[in-house]
């Protein structure tokens, strides 16, 4: 396999591998593996996709957040309580199929990693027929469309723009950039305003997961909604929480 340094465009601890056409599906690859995250990188170009690498495991919530990627994969070394964490922080930024590579056949973490809400488990080594297979398959099945297709919005003084992805304050046309997860969520509850959606119901909506799911999942994003709109987590105005119930956005 050619693995040509100039297919690849390092900074900061991800590499970017260009799309060959616009408009192509992003496939973004946490790996902390210096000798396979590249090979998987190559492979996913091979097949006329955007692939991003980011070696950086601090940095992949971040990423995920930003590239809003159709596919992430999570080729990782690590021990069973910090794999386990990072596939939950992985799933909180992430809306669409997670698929993650294990260096070993262990029984126990793959059921702990498929309870985190990862869509896949594969097991080392990953021939590449079945590594194309698993992406083409997961891709037919990511679970959102995309934010611009989504209706704007107008609640009172918010207004909500899903072609440039922001929340604009009518009353001092602030534009409040917002995470993928962030709109999606603000989205659903800008909807019906003032109705109490429950917990499990956003988490299906918003994320695609189905069946009892944690709760942390949707205060991770109320927090930064929160937060960007300028609400006293103590005392929100904007965004209400209805404890053992679920969440709301008020009309006024």
């Amino acid at each position: 396999m050619d693995m040509n340094s100039s297919a690849f465009v390092k900074s900061g601890g991800h590499m970017d591998t260009k799309p060959t056409y616009r408009g192509t599906p992003s496939i973004l690859i946490v790996s902390n593996e210096p000798a396979t995250a590249p090979v998987w990188g190559y492979m996913v170009r091979e097949r006329k996709l955007h692939a991003v690498i980011e070696t950086v495991l601090q940095n992949a919530t971040r990423r995920c957040e930003e590239e809003r990627p159709a596919l992430t994969i999570l080729d990782l070394q690590l021990p069973h309580a910090k794999l386990l964490d990072l596939c939950i922080q992985a799933r909180m930024a992430c809306v669409n199929p997670i698929l993650l590579f294990l260096p070993s056949y262990d029984e126990n973490l793959i059921v702990d990693c498929y309870d985190t809400g990862i869509d896949d488990c594969l097991v080392k080594p990953v021939s590449p027929a079945v590594f194309y297979v698993k992406v083409r398959s997961w891709l037919r099945y990511s679970k959102q469309s995309p934010v611009t297709a989504m209706a704007d919005l107008q609640v009172g003084n918010f207004y909500l723009d899903p072609e440039l992805g922001v929340l604009v304050k009518k009353d001092d046309d602030k534009a409040i950039r917002l995470t993928d997860l962030e709109f999606r969520l603000l989205h659903l509850l800008m909807s019906q305003p003032d109705h109490v959606f429950d917990a499990n119901a956003i988490v299906n909506q918003v994320w695609g997961l189905y069946g009892e799911q944690d709760a942390t999942l949707i205060k991770h994003v109320v927090f930064r909604l929160r937060r960007k709109l300028g609400d006293d987590p103590n005392n929100p105005r904007w965004i209400q929480t209805w404890h053992g119930k679920g969440y709301s956005f008020r009309s006024q």
